[in-house]
Order: C-alpha cells, then sequence, then structure tokens
C-alpha cells in the first residue's frame, strides 16, 4: 500500500503555492521512469500473481507520523531514497528497480513509490483500489475495508463515519449530503441531504439573518446517518457495525490535530468557547484551543456511534439520541419535534448523465448542482474539440491508451478568460434550480435542467464569450440571487469489483450551528442558511429565488457535484468532488478538464492554482500561485480580480487502465490519498 501525499504540513514538504506553479512539469519519478513503465509494470504483475496481495492494516493511533506496514513505502520514507535511485543511469534504475520489485512481491506489498513533494506524480505498478479523502486516517481506513472484501460502499461509509470525527467541523452524522454510486449494473444517487423542520416556514429568519447560521433554528433534519443506511442496505456486503469500529477507535482514543483543523477552531474560537459541547472537545484545561499536534478525543461521539453500530439507525431517528437531539436543539432556539426525525428519508434519484470530449460523466442532479458541471463542461467542450492536440490527448484517454499521466500544462490568457466566462453562464443558471420536491417550482426547475444538459443551448453561450472582454451579470441570465454554501467534505472511493462512489457531505459552515448535542457529541448542521430568504435583494438588485425558499420537508440548494467518469468501454475512468462550499463546481471542474481535456496526471491536475467566478458576486478570485500575466491579463480584460489562499478541495482517482490508479488527496486540506 502507499498513500499519495499531499502536503499535509509537514517540513519536507513544499508549499502549496510552489507546488501549483502553472510551469512546473513534474511526472513523478522522472522521464527514465516513464520510459519504462511498461516493463516495470509487467514485471511486477508476473512477480505478483504468485504472492498473496495481503498488506498489513494501518491502525490509525496518536501519532501524526505511523510506521509504514511491511511490504509498502510511505511517502515521508521513501522520498530520498527514490530521488537518489533515479539519478542513476537508466540501465541502473531498472536494475534497481527490479530487485525491489521482487521484494516487495515477496513480502506482499503491492503500491507505488511517491516523493513527499505536495505535485510530484506517484508512479503507480499496480493498484486495486483506491480512497481519496481529506484525512489520511480516513484513507486508511477506507482502503482497510476494500482489503477486506468490502464494497465501494462499505469503504465509503467507514471512511466517512471517520471524517466526522476528525473533520467534525466540515462533516458529521449531524449533517446530510449526496453520493453517486456505480455497481456493475446500476447508476444511483442517494440524496440524504439535511430537510426543513416541518414548524419552519419562509420568513422565518426575517428578523435576524444570524439566527440561519447559530442556535437550534439553523439546524435542518440531519441524514447522514440515514443515508449510509440506506447505501448499506442497497450495495453493503461487510457487517453495519465493522464499518464503525475505526471511527469508534478513533473518536475514544483520539487523533492528531493536523494544521487544518487547528486553524478551524482558531477561526470560530469564540463560538467554540462558548458552546459547553464544543469548549469540552476543542478546549484545553488551561482555557487555550487544541492546536496541531495535540490530540483530540470525541468519547460522547464515540459512545453515539456505538449505539448505531449495536441498534442500527433506528436509535438516531426514533429512539432515544433523537430525542436527546431534538431537546437540545428546542433549547437552543430551534423548532424541531421528534416526527421530524422520525419522518426523515433519504431519496433515491436518477442520475445525470452527459458526455465531454467523448467521455460519460455520472453526477448529481437538484438539489446538487451536477448540473451546473454538465452546463460549464458543454460550453467549454466546444473551445477544446478545435484543437488537434486536445482531441488526440482526449482520445487516447477515452482508449485507454494512457497508461500513466502526461505533464502538467500550462494555462493561457485565452484559457482562463474562457473558462471564467462558462462559469458565470454556469452560475446564472443555477439561481433557477432547487429541490424539485417543491411542486410550485418543479417544472421550471426540470427547464433549467433540460437547458444545462442541451449541448445547442451550450453552443449559443459559448457564442456569447468574447476572448477580450467580460459583462454585467445580467448579461449571463441571472434572474435571481441564492445563498453561498460553505464547507463541506469529499470523499471518492474506487472499489475492486469495479465499483465506485463519490459523495460529498458537510453540516455547511465552520462547526455547523455552533453547538454540540452534549450528551451525544453530535455537532449539529447549519443547513437552513442555503436555502434563500424573501426580500432581501442583493447589492446587484438580483432578488433571492424562490425556488429556494424555506418549506416544511425541503431540501435547500447545495453546490455539492460528487461525480464518475467513465471512459469508451463503459469501465470507471476517473471519481472525483470537492468540498469548498459555491466553489465547489468549479474546482471540480478545473481538475476534471485537466485530466480530460489535457491529460495531466491527477496530482498536478489538482495541486495547480485555480480560479473561482460564481457571477454574483461579481468577482473572479483567482490562487496566489497564478502567474503575473494571467492577474493582470485578466485585469485588462475588464475582471475585477482578487486572490484567494484556498480555492475548495478536491480529492480524485484516475484509473487509466485494470489495476493502473491513481489518487490524490488535496494539499490544500492536508489529506493523503491511498491506493493497494
Amino acid at each position: 500500500m502507499s498513500r499519495s501525499s499531499s502536503g499535509g504540513g509537514r517540513s519536507s514538504h513544499r508549499s502549496t503555492s510552489a507546488a501549483g506553479d502553472d510551469h512546473h512539469d513534474d511526472r513523478g519519478l522522472g522521464a527514465a521512469a516513464a520510459e519504462t513503465h511498461n516493463e516495470r509494470a509487467s514485471l511486477i504483475a508476473s512477480s505478483s500473481s504468485s504472492s498473496s496481495s495481503g498488506v498489513v492494516t494501518i491502525a490509525p493511533d496518536s501519532g501524526s507520523r505511523r510506521r509504514p506496514p511491511r511490504g509498502s513505502t510511505a511517502s515521508s520514507s521513501s522520498s530520498s531514497f527514490v530521488s537518489r535511485l533515479f539519478q542513476f543511469s537508466r540501465r541502473k534504475v531498472f536494475a534497481l528497480l527490479l530487485v525491489l520489485a521482487v521484494i516487495l512481491a515477496v513480502v506482499g506489498g503491492l503500491g507505488y513509490f511517491s516523493s513527499s513533494s505536495s505535485s510530484s506524480q506517484p508512479i503507480q505498478f499496480q493498484g486495486h483500489g483506491a480512497v481519496a479523502a481529506d484525512s489520511t486516517y480516513c484513507s486508511e481506513i477506507g482502503a482497510d475495508i476494500l482489503r477486506q472484501n468490502g464494497s465501494a460502499v462499505d469503504a465509503a461509509i467507514a471512511s466517512l463515519l471517520c471524517i466526522g470525527v476528525v473533520n467534525s467541523h466540515s462533516s458529521g452524522i449531524g449533517g446530510g449530503g449526496f453520493m453517486v454510486v456505480h455497481t456493475n449494473d446500476t447508476d444511483v444517487v442517494i440524496d440524504f441531504r439535511e430537510v426543513a423542520p416541518a414548524a419552519a416556514y419562509v420568513d422565518m429568519f426575517k428578523n435576524s439573518s444570524q439566527l440561519s447560521q447559530v442556535g437550534g433554528l439553523s439546524a435542518g433534519v440531519p441524514g447522514e446517518l440515514a443515508g449510509m443506511a440506506k447505501a448499506h442496505e442497497m450495495f453493503g456486503i461487510l457487517p453495519w457495525a465493522k464499518l464503525f469500529a475505526p471511527a469508534i477507535k478513533l473518536a475514544r482514543e483520539g487523533f492528531v490535530l493536523n494544521e487544518h483543523q487547528a486553524a478551524a477552531i482558531t477561526s470560530e474560537l469564540t463560538y467554540v468557547r462558548a458552546d459547553p459541547g464544543l469548549r469540552a472537545v476543542f478546549i484545553k484545561a488551561n482555557g487555550d484551543p487544541l492546536a496541531a499536534g495535540d490530540v483530540c478525543i470525541h468519547a460522547n461521539l464515540a459512545n453515539t456511534l456505538e449505539a448505531v453500530a449495536t441498534n442500527g439507525i433506528d436509535i438516531f431517528y426514533n429512539g432515544s439520541i433523537a430525542h436527546q437531539i431534538v431537546d437540545d436543539i428546542n433549547a437552543n432556539g430551534g423548532n424541531m419535534t421528534y416526527e421530524d426525525f422520525a419522518n426523515y428519508r433519504p431519496v433515491i434519484r436518477q442520475p445525470l448523465v452527459a458526455s465531454y470530449n467523448g467521455f460519460k460523466l455520472v453526477t448529481a442532479p437538484p438539489p446538487a448542482s451536477g448540473g451546473v458541471t454538465i452546463s460549464v463542461l458543454n460550453i467549454l467542450d466546444g473551445f477544446v474539440t478545435a484543437q488537434t492536440k486536445a482531441q488526440e490527448t482526449a482520445r487516447r484517454h477515452l482508449y485507454s491508451e494512457q497508461t500513466e499521466p502526461g505533464p502538467m500544462q500550462p494555462r493561457s490568457l485565452l484559457a482562463v478568460q474562457r473558462t471564467t466566462e462558462a462559469f458565470k453562464f454556469g452560475y446564472a443558471l443555477r439561481t433557477r434550480i432547487a429541490d424539485p420536491f417543491d411542486t410550485e417550482y418543479a417544472d421550471d426547475i426540470a427547464a433549467t435542467l433540460a437547458e444545462m444538459q442541451n449541448v445547442t443551448e451550450a453552443l449559443n453561450k459559448r457564442f456569447r464569450i468574447h476572448d477580450n472582454e467580460t459583462f454585467d451579470p445580467e448579461y449571463y441570465g441571472a434572474i435571481y440571487d441564492v445563498e453561498p454554501t460553505r464547507g463541506t467534505t469529499h470523499l471518492s472511493v474506487l472499489g475492486t469489483r469495479g465499483d465506485a462512489v463519490a459523495v460529498t457531505s458537510t453540516i455547511n459552515t465552520y462547526f455547523g450551528a455552533k453547538f454540540t448535542s452534549p450528551s451525544n457529541g453530535v455537532i449539529l448542521n447549519d443547513e437552513m442558511d442555503d436555502f434563500s430568504s424573501p426580500n432581501i435583494t442583493n447589492a446587484y438588485g438580483v432578488p433571492p429565488s424562490p425556488a429556494n425558499f424555506i418549506k416544511p420537508g425541503k431540501r435547500p440548494l447545495s453546490s455539492s457535484a460528487p461525480t464518475i467518469v467513465f471512459n469508451a468501454k463503459n469501465e470507471v475512468y476517473m471519481v472525483v468532488g470537492a468540498s469548498g462550499g459555491t466553489r465547489i463546481t468549479t474546482s471540480t471542474i478545473q481538475v476534471m478538464q485537466s485530466v480530460l481535456t489535457f491529460g495531466e496526471g491527477i496530482d498536478d491536475a489538482i495541486t495547480r492554482p485555480r480560479l473561482h467566478h460564481q457571477l454574483l458576486p461579481n468577482i473572479l478570485m483567482l490562487e496566489p500561485a497564478f502567474p503575473t500575466n494571467l492577474y493582470t491579463g485578466m485585469q485588462a480584460i475588464g475582471h475585477n480580480v482578487t486572490t484567494s489562499t484556498s480555492i475548495a478541495v478536491v480529492q480524485g482517482i484516475v484509473q487509466y487502465a485494470p489495476n493502473v490508479i491513481y489518487a490524490k488527496s488535496d494539499p490544500r486540506k492536508g489529506g493523503e490519498a491511498v491506493v493497494f
């Protein structure tokens, strides 16, 4: 097993900005490795066919650095060796790799090596599955479930439960989300988004918008556990309780905070100190917040997870835990009832299916934003297919002729301008979609969704993109405004049976409603803030979207866009998605474009600097590592340009051919992916 390094604050890693430099061409371990890739892959396959593929399970402990199991090479311990190795001649390289391959086969290890640099592309000899989470603990837990013959859904559930412990500020069983599932005979979306309680009403926040972000009134009925249970019922293999065990162990025994997690605590320190439940977990006895390197323990949450593992979700939605949470929500100003919990059901939806550059995309429909992804890619597709080089790159990908990543490609000012303008058209359409549960707007939502998927409509929008000019929001068709979304986590899983899962989960803003149900450790979401409210016109004179107004039982609009991509043989080619609120969709699109259009490796595609434009506000955001000429060039065209230190967090997996797998966890959040 190997882990694809993503930074994680380790001193030996390059900074994110350096890793994302547009002109950096890093194809992993060097040109010599690429030249002998096929020979080595064949050698490893033949050598390992007679040995077991068992890899010792890594049990997460309290250390931020863990000793790799026998037969595997962790990135932190292999980088210096590998860098020295490739200073030799090509013949010596191959000879040493031959010896190393035999050693790996004998001890049962199958994997790839990766440099400790956050932008280096690991060379993959052979792999059976992969998990890319925004926590190393959780990637390892998911991979271990796959090793135990679990399905991709099993791995996703175990990893999500882990994320709800280690990144509880972003995700957890007090929230909800969307899961795209592929098996050999079906593609389906499980919508476990939070819903408005029965007592909710359209202008419930007219006197204080703060109430939609903090306190019991901001919480929707959580759907996370109900979604997991439905997924397990449909696609699970391993016992339900087995999937909970690693997260329970982490919550009870503790885990080491990284810099991102510590920064999240600091950013909401006033609220964390004010809430007894949050304070008990994240504040030390001396009053200081937990810092990077400290051990964090969720004792009450461990008890709750153990109860659900033993008794199933009924105890959470109909039993004692439901009563505890409802009472705590209402004690904090909420309007929840026991019936709200008892009546919660996930929704099984048909995925949106589209093509881009010859690939098939399967993504999540409203109230998720997979339609925005399709709309923007449809617009960009016409620009791409006019380029002979891009056509050839796409053809090689499509028919699985590319067996390893290509180099990072520099972006031109023209490409950045066209991408930005396509984003603005896509986000204009986003203002007209919402939960189709609301029958009053269901027809309008369906019409907008059809427009998003219509290639002729995309062509019309493409013709309206000017290479040297930008316009005010109304030019792009913004009829309404919608609330910006925040937070979230994303997880990508490639199973060993050809199955795959892309799942995005959230409690919305950091620490959700800013309070924990004290008796059970559940951090509640503030998802009611994702609804629009009437009579609140934004700074551009655009009114709120009535399709996204609050109604009992309704789910708020989400920026989530979990996506699975297939090649021409209908094999899983890519599993991808992002966290980061409204920036999710633009970041997912850019990574997909880099891989599917320009042939870049998933490592470079994720670490390269990104841009974001959501039309409203009419601001173009660029990460600091963007070249100066692109920054000033976009200003000269007329864009209002600003910098943002982190534009979303993407987790991706690419499978070039059976058992040739690359995975990457975004260094912006400090996790590591696992391929085994």
